[in-house]
């Protein structure tokens, strides 16, 4: 991208959080300035696998105490809290320069799975702290599953006022619940689509083979046992037929997906 840093392109064995930030924040100014909005998704990877303990040279920022572990294993946790820490310096140095922007931005920032911490000998930290039974989910609740498969996301804003009612509160989302009410902070319209997600969203937030979270959080291991109304059951079944046309059908309806709610 071209950028200087001080501290260079690459950390770990991946592109740095704060160098992938810089180039969205040059990214977005350019588009700005040329009289447009920008809509920026960025994927960043340093912290991500493999952790193996000399991937940021043994380095880390914060003192790790964990006496129940072993050396080898604390090696490991050691190499995720560097990762984590890079990431949270990133994320502010991202919030402090857009602060000092003039143009109305929202960032949200989240995680789309919890790492993989195997340990020496075939354990993970998840189940090495109790956190569930064993590696093999076969064996776990719903409620193990919703939990060690989620993570927290975070919406800012340089500006409060975007965030109207919502700023300073705390809710259970889902990526696809995340869509309309972005859409609703920045003004844009909302199509056919994302007006059916927002109406989804009401009734499930999270259907994977493995588990299935209903709109009020609660987790259960499929739609048939999360016992929904046959309403909710077709709201479902609609989202599906609608998703399976714009991916893998013929689009037959896709288009029209797009257009404003009633028309």
């Amino acid at each position: 991208m071209g950028i200087e840093r001080a501290d260079g392109a690459y950390g770990g064995f991946y592109m740095r959080d704060g160098y992938f930030f810089q180039g969205m924040l040059e990214r977005m100014k350019a588009v700005n300035e040329s009289g447009k909005r920008a809509f920026l998704f960025g994927i960043t990877m340093e912290n991500h696998q493999p952790f193996e303990p000399q991937k940021f040279n043994y380095e880390c920022q914060i003192p790790l105490v964990a006496p129940d572990f072993t050396p080898a294993q604390r090696d490991i946790i050691r190499v995720m809290l560097e990762g984590i820490t890079r990431a949270d310096q990133a994320l502010g140095e991202l919030t402090a320069a857009l602060r000092e922007s003039e143009e109305p931005t929202i960032v949200v920032f989240f995680g789309d799975h919890r790492p993989n911490l195997f340990m020496p000998g075939g354990d993970t930290v998840y189940t090495l702290l109790g956190l569930c039974p064993e590696n093999d989910t076969l064996n776990w609740r719903s409620e193990q599953i919703n939990d060690l498969y989620s993570t927290d996301y975070l919406i800012w804003a340089n500006d409060p006022a975007l965030l109207g009612d919502l700023a300073g509160s705390r809710r259970d989302s889902s990526i696809t619940a995340l869509g309309p009410q972005l859409l609703e902070l920045t003004g844009r319209p909302v199509s056919r689509y994302w007006a059916l997600l927002e109406k989804v969203g009401e009734v499930c937030l999270t259907q994977t083979d493995l588990y299935f979270v209903d709109g009020e959080g609660k987790a259960s291991f499929s739609r048939e046992e999360a016992d929904l109304s046959p309403e909710a059951l077709e709201l479902l079944e609609l989202r599906d037929a609608v998703v399976y046309d714009a991916v893998y059908g013929k689009r037959y309806i896709t288009e029209k997906m797009n257009l404003p709610p009633g028309t």
